[in-house]
Order: C-alpha cells, then sequence, then structure tokens
C-alpha cells in the first residue's frame, strides 16, 4: 500500500508518510487538517492530530495490499508460499530503503524548529488559553522532552562507542546525532520567551504587531512618596496596518484568485443580485476605478463597544471597549460568516472616544483608508503582481454605535434621530411610509452642518469620513436585523402578540403556551435557538419588550404559527397581524432577490405599521421606523442579511473570553489586541484558507446493493451493486452541517414555489464525491395561518450534491398538532 501526500511523495508505511510530514510541511496546510488520501471512502474525514491521523492510517489502511502491513513484512509466510513471495518481498524491502532516505541536520533541525513555532502557535489559537499559560506550557514540554532525549541521547552513544572500527561516514553521522540529539534537548531553545516567539513569529510574515496610537492628554492625580500630584496623563490606542493583514491575506495560496472569480461570476449575474457588489452603491463607487482599469475590492467597516469585565462585577463598565472590525463583502458566500476573515483594525477605551471625539480615536483607520484608496496595496502572486485598491463600502453597527461614530445625535427621543432622514419625533410615531421629501442627502447634510444646531439637525459634527473619495454619510445605508428586526420589530411586536392572545382572547393558558413551546420540534438546526421558557413568563407579556436574544425571539417568530396556530381563529385581527410580522422576516432574511423585489419588502413594511398601530392601539417605535427605509436599502446594497451585526458581536466574544482568561486589568485592550493578533499568526501559518472539502462524521462503509433506494440512483450515477459506498449520518460542507432527516429545498418551481426534499441517506463514492438521497415531497398548499408549506410524499427519490441546492439551508419537517399533517417552514422567500 502505498501512502501518498499532497506534494506527490508516496511513502509504503503510515510511519513514513507521518516522517515526510514532520519533516517538509510542518508549516503547510497537510500539517494542521489531514484529510485520508488513501481512499475515496475516507474522503472527507478530518484529522486535526497527527497522532489520530497515523492511528486512522495503520487502522484502516496498512493491510490494503493484502497479507502483513507493509512497514512489517512477515518473514516466515514468504519461505512457506515460494519464490514469486520472496521477489515481491525483496522488491518490497528494496522501496523501502529507497523510501527512507537519508535525514539530514539541516531538515531535522528545520523540521523541529518548524514543529516548535506551529505548537506554540496553536496554543496562542485558543481563546481560553492566556499568554503566561503558553509560557508555562512551553517549559514544562521542554522540560519533559529534553529529559528522555538525554537518556536517549547516552544509549545511542554508548552503543556506537562499543565499535571498534567506524568508517569516515558513520563518523560523521554519529556526529550529526550528536547535534540532533542536542536539539531535541532543548527543542525551543529558540521560542523558549515570548519574545523570542514573536520574533520568529513576525520573521515567518505570520505576526503582524499591533501599534501604540496617542490619543490625547488628560489631568489626572498621580501619587510620589505619598504625595499626590496632578499630571498630564495620556491616552493610548492600539492598532494594526490594514495594509499589511490585507496584503498578507491575498497572498495567501487561491484567496485573491478565488475572491476574483467570485466577483466575476457576481458581475455576470444579471437576474439575482446576492452580494453587495452588486449594488447600487458600488456601481458608483467603483465607477472610477474601473474607469482607469484598476483592481478594487470593498471594504466593510464595524464599530461596537464591549465590556471586557464581569458585566455584574464591582468594575464593570471600568474598562470598556471600543473596537474596529473590518472585512472584505465579496468573498465567496460559504466564507462571509467565517469570524477569522473579519480583522480587527483597531482597539480604544469607549471613554476615550466621549472625552476626545471620533477624530482623534479614529485618526489612523481613517489615514490607513485614504491609503487603501489612493495608493493601494501590492499583491505578489505566484505568477504576477497586481496592485489593488481598497474602497470603504459600508460603515456598519447598531444604531447608537453608528450614529455615535458618525457625528448624529445618540439619543433615539431627540427631535431628529433617524441618520437616514429629517423627520422629527413627533410624526415618527406614526409614520407607515418614508418620503423622498425627508431624506437626507449631501446638500441638506452640509447646510445642516453649517447650521451647527443639533436640535434642528440631529447632527452632532460632520463626519469624520466624508473626507474619503469612496464614502458620503448619507449614502451609508446599512440595516442591522439583529437591533432593527430581531430585538426591535419581534421584540415589541412578540409580548403584545401573546398577551392578547393568552390574556384578553383566552384561545390558550399560560401553560398550554408553555409546554408548546418547550415540546416544540425544533431539529438539530434550530435547537440551539430555542427561546428560554424562564424568560416566557406572564409577567414578560405586559412588557414593552422581551428580554429574549435575537436568535430566541427570531425562533419563537418563525415557529410561533406552527406552535399554537391550529389554536387560533383565522379571523382574529392579532393574528393577522403576526402573519404579516412572519412574511416581514421572510423577505428580510432572503439571501437573494430579484430586481423589483424592493417594491414588495416596501409595502409589507407598510402594512406592518398600519397594523401595529391599529391593532394594538400604540404608536410606532424608532426600530419600526428605521424599517421603512429598508426597500432603499436592498436596491443600493443588496440582500440585508449581509450587513446584521450578529458575526462581528460574536467577534466581541473573542476578545471578552481573551480578558475573562487573564487576571490583569493593566492596559486590557494590550492584552486583548496581542492575543488577537496571535491568533492571526497561526490563521496565517495554516494557510489552509477557502477549502471547501467536506467534513464527514461516523461513517460504515457497505455495498451500494444494501444502500436504501440503491435501484433509483445507480443509473443515475453509475453504480455498480458491488461497488463499495461510505454512508455518513452527518456531513459538513461549505460551513453548514447536514444530517439524516434534513430537509432542503432541491429546486424552484416556474411560480417560485420550493421543490422540498428529505434527506435520507449520505454517501461517499468514487473520487470523493458526495450525494444526498433525497425522499421528494408535493407541495399541496402552502398554510397561510400557519405561515408553513403543506407537504407530502411523492415516492421520487432524487440525488443532490450540497453544491447543487437551490438553498444552502437545512429545514426540519414537522408534523401538525390535530390530524399529523406535515409541514414545512421556510426560513426565508424564495
Amino acid at each position: 500500500m502505498v501512502f501518498s501526500c499532497e506534494c506527490g511523495n508516496n511513502s509504503l508505511s503510515p510511519e513514513g508518510l507521518v516522517e515526510h510530514l514532520r519533516l517538509y510541511h510542518t508549516s503547510d496546510a497537510v500539517i494542521n487538517h489531514y484529510y485520508c488520501r488513501q481512499s475515496p471512502l475516507c474522503a472527507g474525514i478530518l484529522f486535526d492530530d497527527l497522532r489520530k491521523f497515523k492511528e486512522h492510517l495503520s487502522r484502516k489502511h496498512a493491510g490494503d495490499a493484502g497479507g502483513a502491513p507493509l512497514d512489517e513484512p512477515n518473514v516466515h509466510d514468504v519461505h512457506e508460499n515460494g519464490q514469486d513471495q520472496q521477489d515481491q518481498m525483496e522488491q518490497i524491502l528494496q522501496n523501502d530503503i529507497v523510501d527512507n532516505q537519508p535525514i539530514y541536520y539541516d531538515t531535522f533541525a528545520k523540521a523541529v524548529y518548524e514543529s516548535g513555532l506551529m505548537f506554540t502557535a496553536k496554543l496562542y489559537n485558543k481563546d481560553t488559553i492566556p499568554r503566561c499559560a503558553v509560557q508555562e506550557i512551553v517549559s514544562f514540554t521542554q522540560d519533559f522532552l529534553s529529559g528522555f532525549a538525554s537518556l536517549l541521547k547516552r544509549k545511542v552513544l554508548n552503543t556506537f562507542s562499543q565499535i571498534d572500527d567506524l568508517d569516515e561516514v558513520i563518523v560523521q553521522e554519529v556526529d550529526d546525532l550528536k547535534a540532533m540529539f542536542l536539539i531535541l534537548e532543548s527543542p525551543f531553545d529558540e521560542l523558549d520567551t515570548e519574545t523570542k516567539r514573536i520574533s520568529c513569529l513576525t520573521d515567518a510574515k505570520a505576526y503582524i504587531p499591533p501599534e501604540k496610537y496617542f490619543i490625547d492628554s488628560r489631568p489626572a492625580p498621580i501619587q510620589r512618596k505619598g504625595v499626590m500630584y496632578m499630571e498630564m496623563v495620556p491616552a493610548y490606542g492600539q492598532f494594526v496596518k490594514m495594509r499589511t493583514t490585507l496584503k498578507l491575506f491575498l497572498e495567501i495560496p487561491g484567496v485573491f484568485d478565488k475572491i476574483m472569480e467570485n466577483i466575476a461570476n457576481l458581475t455576470a449575474e444579471n437576474e439575482v443580485i446576492s452580494n453587495f457588489i452588486q449594488g447600487e452603491l458600488w456601481a458608483e463607487i467603483s465607477a472610477p476605478y474601473h474607469a482607469e482599469d484598476k483592481i478594487v475590492l470593498p471594504l466593510f467597516f464595524y464599530t461596537d463597544d464591549y465590556d471586557p469585565n464581569n458585566g455584574l462585577g464591582s468594575h464593570a463598565g471600568d474598562d470598556k471597549t471600543s473596537a474596529v472590525y473590518y472585512k472584505i463583502p465579496c468573498m465567496p458566500k460559504e466564507f462571509l460568516s467565517v469570524l477569522r476573515y473579519i480583522f480587527v483594525a483597531a482597539l480604544f477605551y469607549a471613554n476615550d472616544r466621549k472625552a476626545y471625539g471620533n477624530r482623534k480615536v479614529m485618526e489612523p483607520v481613517l489615514e490607513e483608508l485614504k491609503y487603501l484608496e489612493t495608493v493601494g496595496i501590492l499583491v505578489n502572486l505566484p505568477d504576477r503582481t497586481v496592485r489593488v485598491y481598497f474602497a470603504l463600502g459600508l460603515f456598519l453597527g447598531d444604531n447608537l454605535g453608528l450614529n455615535g461614530i458618525l457625528g448624529f445625535v445618540e439619543c433615539f427621543v431627540a427631535n431628529h434621530p433617524c441618520r437616514v432622514c429629517k423627520i422629527h419625533k413627533n410624526e415618527l410615531h406614526f409614520q407607515v411610509e418614508d418620503t423622498d421629501q425627508l431624506l437626507r442627502n449631501r446638500a441638506n447634510y452640509e447646510a445642516d452642518v453649517a447650521l451647527g444646531i443639533v436640535l434642528h439637525t440631529g447632527i452632532k459634527e460632520e463626519c469624520i469620513f466624508n473626507e474619503l473619495n469612496s464614502f458620503f454619510v448619507t449614502r451609508n445605508v446599512c440595516g442591522d436585523l439583529l437591533h432593527d428586526f430581531e430585538e426591535g420589530a419581534c421584540g415589541y411586536g412578540l409580548p403584545l402578540i401573546l398577551h392578547w392572545l393568552i390574556d384578553i382572547r383566552q384561545y390558550l393558558t399560560h401553560d398550554t403556551f408553555i409546554e408548546k413551546v418547550a415540546a416544540f420540534q425544533y431539529g438539530p438546526h434550530e435547537s440551539g435557538n430555542k427561546p428560554s421558557t424562564s424568560r416566557l413568563n406572564p409577567e414578560r407579556f405586559t412588557a414593552k419588550k422581551f428580554n429574549l436574544s435575537g436568535s430566541e425571539s427570531l425562533c419563537l417568530t418563525r415557529y410561533l404559527g406552527e406552535m399554537i396556530g391550529h389554536l387560533i381563529p383565522s379571523e382574529e385581527p392579532v393574528w393577522e397581524y403576526y402573519l404579516t410580522l412572519r412574511d416581514l422576516a421572510d423577505i428580510l432574511y432572503c439571501p437573494f432577490f430579484v430586481p423589483g423585489a424592493e417594491i414588495l419588502l416596501r409595502n409589507k413594511v407598510r402594512e406592518h405599521n398600519e397594523l401595529f398601530v391599529a391593532t394594538f392601539d400604540e404608536h410606532l417605535k424608532p426600530v419600526h421606523h428605521l424599517l421603512l427605509h429598508y426597500w432603499r436599502y436592498i436596491r443600493s446594497i443588496g440582500p440585508l442579511v449581509q450587513t446584521s451585526t450578529s458575526r462581528y458581536e460574536s467577534k466581541n466574544r473573542e476578545g471578552k473570553i481573551a480578558a475573562y482568561s487573564t487576571e490583569s486589568r493593566v492596559n486590557i485592550i494590550v492584552t486583548i489586541m496581542k492575543k488577537n493578533q496571535l491568533k492571526m499568526a497561526y490563521q496565517l501559518l495554516s494557510k489552509n484558507h477557502f477549502d471547501l472539502q467536506f467534513v464527514a462524521g461516523s461513517r460504515t462503509n457497505s455495498p451500494a446493493s444494501i444502500v436504501p433506494y440503491f435501484q433509483l440512483f445507480s443509473q443515475i450515477l453509475n453504480i455498480e451493486e458491488n461497488d463499495i459506498l461510505s454512508c455518513v449520518k452527518s456531513v459538513e460542507y461549505g460551513g453548514t452541517r447536514y444530517c439524516i432527516n434534513s430537509v432542503v429545498v432541491h429546486g424552484i418551481t416556474h411560480n417560485t414555489a420550493p421543490k422540498f426534499g428529505k434527506i435520507e441517506s449520505i454517501f461517499i463514492y468514487g473520487n470523493s464525491q458526495l450525494n444526498f438521497v433525497l425522499q421528494d415531497f408535493d407541495v399541496l398548499e402552502f398554510d397561510d395561518h400557519l405561515h408553513a408549506y403543506k407537504v407530502e410524499e411523492n415516492g421520487n427519490i432524487l440525488c443532490r450534491h450540497p453544491a447543487h441546492l437551490a438553498d444552502q439551508q437545512p429545514l426540519w419537517l414537522r408534523y401538525g398538532a390535530r390530524d399529523g399533517t406535515k409541514f414545512i417552514s421556510s426560513r426565508h422567500a424564495f
């Protein structure tokens, strides 16, 4: 059996392959994520540990050639089976000698060094391991290895010393062994301090050191020898050069080409809009670059405040931190939500922004953006060097954060709280449709800035980012579904809906509702978003807003119809409002839309706001007003799911964990930033980016003939009944996990209705090909009252690769409470 490496090298044993990986691929992708290449049936098995990978090869593949494993030939069997096997074994032994090429000192030293560097980088990549613990682990590991290496060195050298006649070659080999043992006695000699490790990571072009930048000074009491003095204390922030980060990222093999390929595909698509670069705003921003035949990529920026301390502790709020993140929004869609592709630009204390203003805390970010849009960066690719420019596409954030960083009032009961239009707060409470006359534009914005009266304009200061050629604040139209819809419209609407249905109309009791929520069939894909029943007590229904997370509010909104819809009369006006809210969710969370869909969204928001006022006799909240502008957003910037702040808030969590894992609170932003850059160093070292290989769970190999529905798909896929297939229970592809009984959308009908299929089996065959066996469904009707599709099996069996599905989000099949009718709820419109 030959064991193959990605580089083309072949080894005759698992040990030989592992040896090759250790010596020649220490810092490459294959040394960080191991995919078995021995059999198509093993494709998709991912190993992140070299020991587990070696065990798999020995257990599953060492005997594939028949008889004993190739690395341990059974000589006794050779003598019994004749000359042919004798010749075969001699050939195997000869090949094994060729395979075990000499290991030179330089190669060994380089392998140990790179292995140590990767080892420490992996430690830094763990959020819960503080940097001081990394130092301890390195020291303990060094002590552990050095002691045994010294014993082994004595044993080997003593053995050689007992040989009388040693030729010059053997003497040189012994000298090399001494040098190698010396390395093993101190394997972390070049990495035994954090300063050395950071220096080595910097030399490897993996670590980008953060820079301290001066913000301003303030008077503060300083104690010297028991006497208090008032001195000027400087305030600093932490900044990472974006030009360096973007250059190293785009120079990772395959990254730049895949981004450009994705841009070409999106530009050629005229019927469906699924990305920011297909919108009107990017066409306007990029036009000057394209006119000069320049390569320009958009950037999304985001800012938010978070508390790195315990929110319930005595020091809550003392070190509140402001983070500035950015990402490239035109990456392939499978990677847009991956946290490692959201980069950190700057960290500073939130109080410093309030004390010194936006310009001083954002000065290095602003200057870097000017450089990127005018000078650009040189990206060195294997076959060419290209200059790439970057333009600020959107500045994202929650409403409070955006209003603050863009220079608008940060109070939502101010006279003019909206950054998109100039509506007065009294009119906002009852407005059900926006108007062109009230929109902010460059002319009236500049006039308001010149007027300088916040009470009349809602503008505190001119936006500092207006200095960029690619950006003007009135064009920064971006919706935040997390705060505007999930925690906003749903957070306000759900308690009113449930209070009316349970307490006033009494269609069901509170206990019945809790039972329905607890027993609902969420399925594996929504189980993590299950609403907390402890936060659904009766007192919450009379509160102004639910205290649920955004994902919990959205989950309850999506499935409330299936939970209790059968108990509610169809003519109930409150239920009509709920169905309108549900329709609105379907439109807002659609990852693609056709031109003209903005009109549908505009009408649905108007209907929602009218029903909210009429049904509950309540005035509209500021979040309801923000929804009025959403129809303009999708026309300008594309699907709104790409501008939601949910993934950026997950990025905040990395900083919080880094802060929680250390006891020091001396300049905590330095601790967080260094930890982030060390995590990024590991990601740059690993180089396994934009990898679309699937990762499969536990599997069983069996003849194709016993796989369910074999006769129905064998001819399509050209599979014989004796072919061996590898069946799995779950698989991850493109960041999405599919499992048996998941429901997928495998097509769209001519009238935009989804075609559903339930995954009956998942198997791998041939050249590492992955396929789903789907039980096809007929859509009988769309039940408006439950907001779900009524379906039944039609007996058709289909095969689909996950890349060929009409929608990559898996769903779940549920059964009606009354008659067992089968229902499927979609997560967005089609």
